[in-house]
């Protein structure tokens, strides 16, 4: 059976370029003269996915303190976001209890029109419990925006 690796690629032209250094690296297993099998599917932009985590940032920096102490990393935060939302799978452990467990926003579970959606959801929960105070029309132009344009 032959190694899957998983990496992303941008095509220019006729060409597929690595997109990430990381990409770089996985493309070293491939040897000249290789035939690799590919999937085309609707990826997300990775400027979009770094600047989701930017704005993460940006909330945790102006939440109310109270919330602090709660939320101290934006794994944290994106954690609630995601539990808010409904996206969470459960497991019962062999004790019987229910467990929540989040569902993963990588590249290969979320393309890219899922992506924006689900910052469009998030972005209700943070005005909703994390930024009581700042309008939409606000919050779009300090934060949101920064990750919905591209530039």
């Amino acid at each position: 059976m032959a190694k899957k690796i998983k990496g992303l690629l941008r095509k220019k032209e006729f060409l597929f370029i690595p997109a990430t250094q990381e990409d770089v690296e996985l493309l070293k297993y491939v040897m000249d003269g290789d035939t690799i099998q590919f999937v085309i599917g609707d990826n997300r932009e990775l400027w979009r996915h770094r600047r989701f985590f930017l704005l993460l940032n940006k909330v945790l920096h102006h939440i109310p303190e109270e919330l602090e102490k709660r939320y101290p990393t934006t794994n944290a935060l994106l954690i609630e976001l995601k539990l808010q939302l409904r996206m969470y799978d459960v497991h019962v452990t062999l004790g019987g209890k229910e467990m929540l467990i989040p569902q993963s926003i990588s590249f290969a579970n979320m393309g890219e029109k899922a992506f924006i959606q689900f910052c469009n959801d998030c972005k209700k929960v943070i005005l909703k419990y994390f930024l009581k105070g700042i309008d939409e029309e606000t919050f779009d132009k300090e934060f949101f925006d920064i990750i919905m344009k591209n530039g």
